[in-house]
């Protein structure tokens, strides 16, 4: 009987975990904002949000992206604005109808010439000085960050491509580079998207990457391992900030480890039931670098099909806005969505 009960234990021990299920519902739905085109468009891509002035910003992954085409790479394209009232009269029902885009000319000479250039993945500005992220790959990913200038009356961005700098992977994984960014005075942050104990390579740990306004200067600063991917982050307040943290089951090249958050803030009802991950985990930027802050992560209520969401801002104090770009598997369908999260942050 004793050896039984000895097998049993063991064979239980081999059991791969799952996420401890929450006493309640944790998990938030959200509301589809009714985006015009040309952004509506499955093949928009979006990459990436941020705020200017009173402004979201939507960054696709390539700007010069068309109806018929998603991947279109040109030296000319289109970054997109929408007004923050425009999108808090769709949350209250005050505009039925679509939101229209204001386009913002992209003008970069020489960006078809960057090698190894694969796609735009984040925005962010200090002041009118705008910086882009440019996925890339020789044989490893790597990222260009490039400068940029926005004009006066926001009819266009031209980009500084002579003076780009160059930031290497932190991983092996296949098409995940620093694909999230943010400023904080007067400083230049990206996070790299694979921070998981068994992805991530650096030495120690993750570290973000810091750089001065001109980027002639940077260091880098400890970041947490966090399992699965890190695709986008809100403008910090108070040094405080959220992510994206999502997984898409059998994506190649994660090894995901024990997901600690999960550990110690329990799955809501459909993270229990499916092994994909949507969720934003709260951070701050401190002297010794960037921590987990200690509350709950902001779980979404999942569906059969994954959604990639790659965009991300927060909008007052009253949620969350975030988009998808297209999504990981296109056998279940493709759909572009902008959505509000309601939620009061703390």
């Amino acid at each position: 009987m004793k050896k039984f009960v000895k097998s049993i234990l063991i064979l239980l021990l081999l059991i791969p975990a799952t996420p401890v299920l929450a006493q309640n519902d944790t998990e938030l739905d959200y509301k589809e904002i009714n985006i015009g085109a040309p952004l509506n468009s499955i093949n928009s891509e979006v990459s990436g949000f941020t705020w200017y002035k009173d402004y979201l910003i939507v960054l696709p992954q390539f700007p010069a992206f068309s109806q018929e085409k998603s991947k279109v790479w040109s030296d000319e394209g289109y970054i997109y604005a929408i007004k923050k009232n425009d999108i808090i009269n769709s949350i209250n029902g005050i505009q039925k109808s679509a939101i229209n885009p204001i386009k913002i000319k992209l003008i970069a000479p020489g960006l078809t010439k960057l090698y190894g250039a694969e796609g735009f993945e984040a925005i962010t500005f200090i002041n009118d000085k705008v910086y882009l992220v440019l996925e890339s790959k020789d044989r490893r990913m790597f990222d260009y960050l490039i400068p940029g200038k926005i004009s006066s009356d926001m009819s266009n961005i031209t980009l500084d491509t002579k003076n780009a700098t160059i930031i290497n992977t932190q991983s092996d994984i296949d098409n995940a580079s620093d694909e999230t960014a943010f400023t904080l005075n007067n400083q230049v942050i990206t996070i790299h998207e694979a921070n998981g104990k068994k992805d991530n390579l650096h030495p120690l740990h993750p570290v973000a990457h810091v750089f001065n306004s001109d980027l002639n200067y940077s260091k880098e600063i400890p970041f947490p391992n966090i399992e699965y991917r890190i695709t986008d982050a809100t403008t910090p307040e108070n040094n405080y900030f959220w992510v994206i943290n999502y997984r898409y089951p059998g994506e190649s090249g994660y090894r995901s480890d024990k997901d600690k958050i999960f550990q110690k803030y329990p799955a809501g009802k459909t993270h229990h039931e499916k092994k994909h991950v949507e969720r934003l985990i709260k951070l701050k930027y401190t002297d010794k670098g960037i921590e987990i802050v200690d509350t709950p992560p902001i779980q979404l209520k999942l569906i059969e099909q994954p959604r990639n969401w790659e965009a991300l801002a927060k909008i007052d104090n009253i949620g969350f806005i975030i988009a998808t770009d297209q999504n990981a598997n296109p056998r279940q369908g493709v759909k572009t969505i902008f959505a509000f999260i309601a939620f009061k942050d703390k």
